[in-house]
């Protein structure tokens, strides 16, 4: 369930009121949006040229445990 949401500027007065439809419609716009891939963050870096650096293999030599028996 949504609720309504009040936006306020620096000095604590109302600026906006979000409705529950609003939010509503909102929502569901970024989950079909979401659903087709447009917010694929990694689709979008890949097609930036930026990577997260999580899958760009590890910063150390990697150690085998083979043992010598």
């Amino acid at each position: 369930m949504l609720y309504p949401v009040r936006i306020l500027d620096a000095r604590g007065k109302l600026r906006k009121l979000v409705s529950r439809q609003e939010l509503s419609q909102l929502h569901w716009k970024n989950f079909e949006r979401m659903i087709s891939g447009e917010f694929n963050m990694m689709n979008s870096r890949k097609r930036s040229g930026q990577g997260d650096g999580l899958n760009d293999g590890p910063d150390y030599e990697e150690e085998t445990l083979e043992s010598d028996t």
